[in-house]
Order: C-alpha cells, then structure tokens, then sequence
C-alpha cells in the first residue's frame, strides 16, 4: 500500500494523524523526507490555534503580506482573522482540525499550472530572482476523509467546507507555502 498514516504514536514531531500517499513526498523506505509533511501539520495545527506568527512563518518571506495586501486587506493579521472567523462560523467556534487526509497531489498538467501560475506572478513581484531557484512545486489537497471536532462530535470536513488547497515550493531547499 502506498497510504501512510503518520501517527503521533509513529513521530514525536506530530499532534494529528497525517494520512497521504507516499509516492507524493519521495517516500523510498530508506530517506523518507517528510518535511512537506511537517509543513502542512504546522499549517494545521496553526490554523487550529489561529496562531497569526507560525502562519506567516510557513509561507515565503513577505509573500501572504504582499498577497493579502494586493487582495485588499490592510494586513495579513486582518486576512488570517478573517479565515479563522469564516471556519468557526462554517465548521463551530470550538472546531479543531484533527485527522488529516492529503486526498490528491498535483505537480504538472493544467489543473495544477492554474495554481502554479499565480502563485508564480505574485512571486516575480515581491523577487524576480527566486523563480530560477524553486526545485520542486506541489498543490496538494485536503480533503476526503479529513474530520474535525466540534464539541462532543467529529465530523468530515468535506461535508461542510471545499477541499483546502495548498502549493508547497522547494526554493534553496526549503519548503514553503504560496
């Protein structure tokens, strides 16, 4: 099988199940690289926690600044206040993200140059130069059997919020959210 469960049991480093294909993350069974892995974790477990500084943290330096600000938010801090407001209010003020499901993995092809291609314009603007330098790019969704907790009850996240989407870059050999 090629489904992977990385288990807070299996991995210290992680608070949540993280279910994905390993062909997706250059799993070989000797030097598994799970850094986009942790990636999307810590993206998650900030989300959870609306954790503004973790979040900006994740993404290229100065990119969702220079995003939220060419989208019409004063600030970052606004835009993030706003997603967090916008899940509270679709998934429960008390809602936490807890087994997460990596559903698909896009590297090439059409679906996946649509989102390449934007990120890739807001990038030329904040810095030309980093363009030559990404080594690796990715859209991976979460979605499928992702569940999150409200209260006493769990719930698939499908059934109440479109996929979220997210494009991983290697640029010098770290990973980064655009």
């Amino acid at each position: 099988s090629t489904i992977y469960e990385l288990r807070p049991e299996n991995d210290s480093r992680v608070k949540y199940i993280m279910e994905f294909d390993k062909r997706y993350f250059g799993w070989d069974g000797e030097n598994n690289d799970l850094s986009e892995i942790y990636l999307i974790h810590d993206y998650i477990v900030a989300v959870n926690e609306n954790d503004h500084e973790t979040i900006k943290n994740l993404y290229y330096p100065g990119y969702l600044e220079q995003l939220c600000k060419n989208g019409g938010y004063s600030s970052a801090d606004e835009y993030l206040d706003g997603m967090n407001n916008t899940l509270k209010q679709t998934l429960g003020e008390d809602f936490e993200i807890d087994y997460v499901n990596i559903s698909n993995c896009l590297t090439e092809g059409e679906e996946a140059e649509k989102f390449f291609q934007y990120a890739d314009a807001e990038l030329a603007l904040l810095d030309s130069s980093v363009l030559g330098k990404i080594t690796s790019k990715k859209v991976i969704e979460i979605g499928g059997y992702t569940c999150f907790s409200a209260g006493d009850n769990d719930y698939l996240l499908k059934n109440y919020t479109t996929p979220i989407n997210l494009r991983i870059y290697q640029i010098d050999g770290k990973y980064y959210l655009f």
